[in-house]
């Protein structure tokens, strides 16, 4: 019988195998090209499309005469996209971009890579935007929680990883801490390791895996890579593929677009790329719009500037329609006011890309649309001869500090100056020292850590040390400054980025005007009227210096000419006996010194941009300012609690001062009394003083047994029964007999007759009273700007003048103060007449002196008076008001300098050639045609 065959062999068996892979592989074919078809190539499509969007222009800025102040100029950037080869081509391509960038940055200096990476090495650190230390702190929590490292400490703080939602505060702070204990070489140390950077070493494919296993499973560290890597490479080349990557990392939460790798760069640098980017995947050169200030500095007070969006405000943007990793937005002064209008629509292409980052297809594309233009009220050649006067003067101060023997203007670092037309609103020059060059700021990489230390953040202890050798002060830098907040507590620091034009400071004798236009308009004074000045001034238990000698018999023109104290004191008493403490405000609200604070007025002088808004001394105002935490009542009340005794009260000493640790039921306590205090003050009457007392020491008992009762066991067993109520009594005695005197006292009113006291106002506010008292009456809203154009130069929009309101003022009165004022100017004894000697147009003018810190102790910081100028011209026909400030300045005098130059310059006294009426009309045209010619 023969073999029986067999029917299952290995050929079969192979057979079957073979049929079943295949049955896969067309199973599996099936599903991608017939089944979920349209989902892979969706997906396809998507990895091939990229975004490339193109920034709108910004919408120029110009000034009356169409000179420019703010525009955009085409610069070159060189951009990288990610390509779908990634890793293969990256390091190869941006080796050799470090080298064509480092070769043409010898001829170039703007040709450097794009560094805003915060970590930094030789020696390792972090350089944040800030000195102060709890800023710097949250920046670097953000900076390594941004990189993924807060996920590393979780998983070695809590066996399980916790959901954001589950972490407890406890569990925040200890991941806080721990994250704040990881120094910046193991911060960079684990970015070389997160972006691939062992890459560089050229391993084999089962080496690198191996090396990415022992470093997962920690047989290896990440210092041990890098120290691996330093072997072929130095720190910094490894940092320069690093900051690359972390640019990538950071952009790709917002799309697939291009990451910039260096901006602003020649023209040659630029070429050189267009002619090797083929050879570079993922390698591209865009020409886009940056902001430009041809001008400079000129104007950035009011001017403002651009920079990135800062991350507290990324929400807020998002929201519309801005991309925070890149965009650029309005900062400060006008380009933060307008920023709707000046940042125009943003355009770009959607386009669809090859393995190597190259557009093959484009499939959309939105043009962009420049923003409005700006055209401003400001005289640009104005605006510098008031830059330049400013300067000038200062310079002149700081080195003649000793020029009389009351003040040292060693420091006069800081002022402004503002000039409006008197019949418009219009600010025709705004200055402002010192001051920043806002191009730093439009150029990506351009502002450096250091450098935004150096403008927002400075080092205040090493400026106080030296500060306080310079000046031979006896008193500590921790005297001048809180290092804690970074706070200058004297304002001795010049600050560019505080705009003093709108910053309210006390104004003296300048004020003085407005006390006369008072007297005038009320009748207490009559025109021609005479005062006894006997130099000591005293009613109401009020005594006023006169800084001059007594002059006898004097009128209002000879006291605003040589700026008699004794004679405004009079005409404060006169005011105080008509209508009380608010007389004299009444009439310097209607002038825009100020709004009544129980009315609805608005605190603005109508400026576009940002401003302080002062206010003149008033009952309510004072009484606010007296009864708050920070006020010298408060303090002397805490201090006297806690010392235990007053005007022979004696108790066991308490302490109400705030105190961060104080449980609620003390805290809340503590506020009782606080809040009982400032209604007593808001409420005090002298002329009721006994029954306000009784009632007082009544509400407060209770008060003081409550603070008593929450405190510790230990504390309270300290008190006796009978503590309350002596507590009660020495505060209600404090604030009856002490307190409400000081604040209802005539001497208020005394002192604000000359400019003193609570009487704070900017240099805005001052030259619009002067305006408004120089056109006779009729207040401006202060306005910068004057119209808005479109790209093609057609007017969308046009500012007119607009009257806030209209103040009647007498001939008589206005005749009454131009003449004391054209005194101080012309008279051989005027305080600016040695100034406007033989001045070829008649001015009105006054000078002023203002004390920054009362009772003697200015010098004591390095400090004096400030010197303040305020004036009108042509006293006939009066076209523009000036006030000048110099913080330190010493005198009014000293500064009047400044307003003469300005004066000059707008009359055109230093043109050689003689100026008619044609000459006028011919600047005029050449304005319109100006005008007319404002395209983007």
């Amino acid at each position: 019988m023969g073999k029986k065959k067999k029917i299952f062999n290995r050929f079969t068996a192979l057979t079957l195998i073979m049929l079943l892979i295949f049955s896969v592989i067309v199973t599996r074919l099936s599903s991608l090209q017939i089944v979920n078809a349209d989902e892979y190539i969706a997906k396809a499509n998507t990895k091939s499309i990229r975004q490339i969007p193109e920034q709108a222009p910004r919408g120029k800025i110009v000034d009356k005469h169409g000179v420019v102040l703010a525009t955009n100029k085409q610069s070159y950037t060189i951009e990288y996209m990610e390509t779908s080869t990634g890793e293969d081509d990256f390091f190869t391509t941006f080796k050799k971009v470090f080298e064509y960038i480092d070769e043409s940055s010898k001829k170039y200096k703007n040709d450097k890579l794009l560094d805003e990476l915060e970590l930094k090495v030789k020696p390792y650190r972090f350089e944040f935007t800030s000195s102060i230390k709890s800023v710097k702190r949250a920046q670097e929590l953000q900076f390594k929680k941004d990189r993924g490292m807060q996920d590393i400490v979780e998983k070695e703080l809590f066996e399980k990883k916790k959901e954001d939602s589950d972490l407890t505060d406890g569990d925040k702070k200890k991941i806080n801490a721990a994250l704040m204990k990881i120094t910046p070489e193991e911060t960079f140390d684990y970015l070389v390791f997160k972006y691939d950077l062992y890459k560089l070493l050229k391993l084999s494919s089962d080496e690198e895996k191996q090396l990415v296993k022992n470093i997962e499973n920690k047989k290896m560290s990440y210092h041990e890579l890098k120290e691996m890597l330093l072997k072929k490479y130095s720190v910094t080349e490894l940092r320069r593929y690093l900051l690359v990557k972390d640019a990538i990392q950071m952009q790709s939460y917002s799309s697939y677009k291009p990451v910039t790798i260096a901006s602003n760069v020649s023209k040659h640098l630029a070429l050189l790329f267009q002619q090797v980017k083929s050879g570079l995947p993922g390698i591209d050169v865009s020409l886009e719009p940056i902001r430009y200030y041809p001008k400079g500095s000129l104007g950035s007070n009011f001017l403002g500037y651009i920079s990135k969006i800062p991350e507290s405000s990324s929400s807020k943007y998002e929201e519309k329609g801005y991309d925070t990793s890149t965009d650029y937005i309005g900062m400060a002064g006008l380009e933060s006011a307008f920023e709707d209008r000046l940042k125009g629509s943003k355009g770009g292409t959607t386009v669809r890309v090859n393995s190597q980052g190259r557009a093959t297809e484009e499939l959309f594309k939105l043009d962009p649309y420049p923003g409005q233009n700006m055209v401003l009220t400001i005289d640009s050649k104005l605006q510098k001869v008031a830059e330049d006067a400013l300067q000038e003067r200062l310079t002149y101060l700081q080195q003649h500090p000793h020029q009389g023997s009351d003040v040292n203007t060693a420091n006069a670092t800081s002022g402004a100056a503002v000039v409006l037309d008197v019949k418009t609103g219009g600010v025709l020059a705004m200055a402002s020292l010192p001051k920043y060059n806002p191009n730093l700021f439009s150029i990506p990489g351009k502002l450096t850590a250091k450098k935004s230390r150096e403008l927002f953040s400075p080092d205040y202890k090493k400026f106080a040390e030296e500060y306080i050798a310079k000046n031979h002060l006896n008193v500590t830098p921790s005297y001048l400054f809180d290092f804690k907040t970074n706070r200058d507590r004297y304002n001795v620091y010049p600050k560019p980025f505080t705009n003093y034009a709108t910053t309210a400071t006390p104004v003296g004798s300048t004020f003085k005007p407005m006390t006369a236009i008072a007297a005038l308009e009320t009748g207490v004074y009559k025109p021609g009227g005479l005062i006894n000045d006997t130099g000591i001034f005293t009613k109401n238990g009020f005594k006023g210096h006169d800084l001059n000698r007594p002059r006898g018999l004097i009128d209002l023109g000879e006291a605003l000419a040589i700026s008699c104290n004794y004679f405004f004191f009079e005409l404060g008493d006169r005011l105080y006996n008509l209508g009380g403490l608010d007389e004299l405000a009444k009439y310097a609200w209607k002038f825009g010194l100020g709004v009544d604070p129980k009315s609805n007025a608005q605190r603005s002088t109508g400026l576009e941009i940002s401003e302080g808004f002062g206010n003149v001394y008033n009952d309510y105002t004072n009484r606010l300012l007296s009864s708050s935490s920070s006020s010298s009542f408060s303090f002397d009340m805490v201090n006297m609690l806690k010392a235990g005794k007053y005007n022979g009260f004696s108790f066991t000493p308490i302490d109400i001062g705030y105190n961060e640790s104080d449980k609620k039921s003390i805290a809340d306590a503590k506020a009782a009394i606080k809040a009982r205090f400032k209604d007593a003050i808001m409420k005090g009457d002298r002329n009721s003083q006994n029954e306000f007392y009784n009632k007082l020491q009544k509400d407060m008992t209770p008060l003081f047994r409550k603070m008593i009762s929450v405190l510790p066991d230990a504390s309270r067993s300290q008190y006796k029964s009978n503590d309350a109520v002596r507590m009660a009594e020495a505060l209600a005695d404090m604030i009856t007999y002490n307190f409400i005197p000081q604040v209802t006292t005539p001497g208020n009113v005394y002192n604000a007759a000359l400019g003193q006291g609570i009487d704070q106002f900017t240099p805005v506010q001052m030259a619009n009273y002067i305006a408004t008292f120089a056109n006779g009456g009729t207040r401006y809203k202060v306005h910068l700007v004057k119209e808005f154009r479109d790209a093609s130069g057609k007017v969308v929009q046009k500012y007119k003048p607009e009257v806030v309101s209209k103040t009647t003022i007498k001939k008589s009165t206005f005749d009454a103060v131009v003449s004391g004022m054209k005194l101080v100017t012309s008279a051989e004894d005027g305080t600016a007449g040695s100034t406007f000697n033989n001045f070829p147009i008649q001015t009105a003018g006054k000078t002023g002196s203002a004390t920054y810190i009362q009772g003697g102790k200015q010098e004591k910081v390095g400090r004096t008076s400030y010197g303040l100028y305020l004036g009108f011209a042509p006293v006939n026909k009066p076209k523009i008001a000036v006030f000048v400030i110099i913080y330190n300045g010493g005198h009014g005098g000293y500064v009047a300098e400044v307003a003469k130059k300005i004066y000059e310059q707008y009359f055109h006294l230093n043109d050689k050639k003689t100026k008619d009426t044609n000459d006028v009309t011919k600047a005029e045209d050449t304005a319109k045609t100006n005008n007319n010619n404002i395209q983007q």
